[in-house]
């Protein structure tokens, strides 16, 4: 099982005209970086280690799926299945 994280640090700060919002865990989310656009674009970056055989690895927030207009997979594994 994973292990729950921690929040180590909270910042944010502007970046040009958008805003960056900054976590680092420790745990195995250890980042999340969220860039908040002008426009209203939100963008999420995340990293998260796992040591050993896990049955599912990602993320979970809430948000409406028809509200979101794309997905990029950027890791290693089967691409088909980011949706499970």
């Amino acid at each position: 099982m994973a292990e729950p994280g921690r929040l180590l640090s909270l910042v944010h700060r502007a970046e040009g005209a958008s805003i960056v919002v900054e976590a680092n865990y420790a745990g195995s989310l250890r980042k999340a970086r969220w860039l908040i656009s002008p426009s209203g674009q939100v963008q999420l970056d995340y990293e998260y280690v796992f040591d050993g055989v896990v049955d599912m690895a990602g993320i979970h927030f809430d948000y409406p799926e028809s509200a979101m207009k794309s997905v990029r997979w950027l890791g290693r594994g089967p691409y088909r299945a980011w949706q499970n």
